[in-house]
């Protein structure tokens, strides 16, 4: 297994791709009634107008998330505010899908929006649950409905940030599900799993705990890990879900797009932040910074677009994947000025460091006229203290 760490200055490229993401959502903003609004995609032609609920808290989740987030926009998705707003932007009746409600939730979550229990769409979304399992499509019962995996580990995603809800009978419930369904259910996409993934993980994070959430995220990490490895150098396919979206007397046909590959990735550093020195994620990251940096964005393969969800999912994936390498300590591989110290071997580093501590003490004990026994009792500290640091540094650089 090829588990190399990254190069120096990766963690420099994930950053710049980052705020490249960033000025690509504020160059294609769209200005309605004095507010700013995202349609799809972000290399469309701004005059066609056309913008809605999904582009939009996509790219205010975003925003958000870099200390930017659009508050006007934000109140004005349908049901985020506290109070009606007094203008009316969006096309409420997308609220029938379950996943452009999350979608708005999770904006407001990335925001750090107050009162969040109390907001309509919070509570639109937490009565969407059905039969004490899961959520189905529709957030509301028109038609026959069933839960998903894929909408019911999205909503577990952004409740379980909300602080009054993550210890929730419904996250309870739902859980208990979705890990039903990864054992019990042979026909799960790798796209499904690594939502769950992600939906433990975020949990956990979040000091929610049960007996198998840890065994769960582990051997469903294996899978995912496995299913990414045989996807190296191939195209990001993005898996489509298509559904009806029911209204008064019509019912049309409403499709989404995932990239597979990048939720895959982002779930596995989710579950396991160590994989940010696995091959196949490296490559992924290095892949994507490149298309960032080229289309501003990641470009589909079957429309030739840049969409605001693509590039909400870039930033969550490039997000995590640094702060991976921080948690294990990666990052300080991009400290230039130490990279001639990784490649000592370590036992020459602790060598040289607990000699050079231990002469100059005894250099400087000897020079000051103390005692003989003084004199031996500083050494002896000294050098024990120099052992301890050089381990604590080497443990700190990943060394040991």
């Amino acid at each position: 297994m090829d588990t190399r760490q990254m190069e120096p200055g990766d963690f420099g490229r994930m950053d710049a791709a980052r705020h490249q993401l960033v000025r690509t959502i504020e160059n294609s903003a769209l200005h309605v009634q004095d507010h700013l609004v995202w349609g799809q995609f972000a290399d469309g032609l701004i005059h066609t107008r056309q913008f809605g609920i999904h582009g939009t808290s996509a790219a205010c989740a975003t925003l958000a998330r870099h200390g930017r987030a659009p508050w006007r926009t934000l109140e004005l998705l349908p049901e985020a505010a506290l109070e009606d707003p007094s203008v009316r932007l969006f096309d409420e009746t997308d609220l029938v899908i379950t996943l452009k409600v999350t979608a708005i939730v999770e904006a407001l979550v990335d925001a750090g929006a107050p009162d969040l229990e109390s907001r309509p769409v919070v509570r639109r979304l937490v009565d969407g649950m059905l039969d004490g399992r899961g959520w189905g499509w529709h957030s509301i019962r028109v038609e026959p409905d069933r839960p998903r995996v894929l909408t019911t580990a999205h909503a577990v995603v952004v409740l379980g940030r909300i602080p009054g809800l993550v210890d929730s009978e419904a996250v309870h419930r739902a859980v208990e599900w979705l890990e039903q369904e990864l054992f019990d259910n042979d026909r799960l996409r790798p796209l499904e799993k690594a939502y769950v993934a992600i939906a433990l993980g975020t949990l956990r994070r979040e000091g929610y705990s049960t007996e198998s959430i840890d065994r769960v995220l582990r051997l469903t990490a294996a899978e995912l890990r496995h299913w990414l490895r045989a996807q190296r150098g191939r195209s990001i396919e993005h898996v489509p879900r298509l559904f009806f979206v029911p209204k008064p007397n019509e019912v049309r046909n409403h499709t989404m797009l995932f990239p597979e590959r990048v939720i895959v990735a982002h779930a596995l550093l989710v579950a396991e932040p160590e994989r940010i020195n696995d091959r196949c994620v490296r490559d992924l990251v290095r892949q994507l910074c490149n298309d960032v940096s080229v289309h501003g964005g990641l470009r589909a393969e079957h429309s030739d677009r840049v969409s605001f969800v693509d590039i909400n999912w870039l930033d969550r994936f490039l997000g995590e994947a640094q702060m991976a390498r921080v948690a294990t300590g990666v990052a300080f591989e991009d400290m230039k000025l130490f990279s001639w110290f990784r490649r000592l071997p370590s036992s020459t580093v602790a060598i040289a460091g607990w000699s050079i501590v231990t002469v100059a003490t005894t250099f400087l004990v000897l020079t000051s006229g103390l005692p003989g026994w003084v004199t031996a009792v500083l050494t002896t500290v000294a050098s024990v203290a120099a052992g301890v640091v050089t381990t604590i540094v080497l443990n700190w650089t990943g060394r040991e």
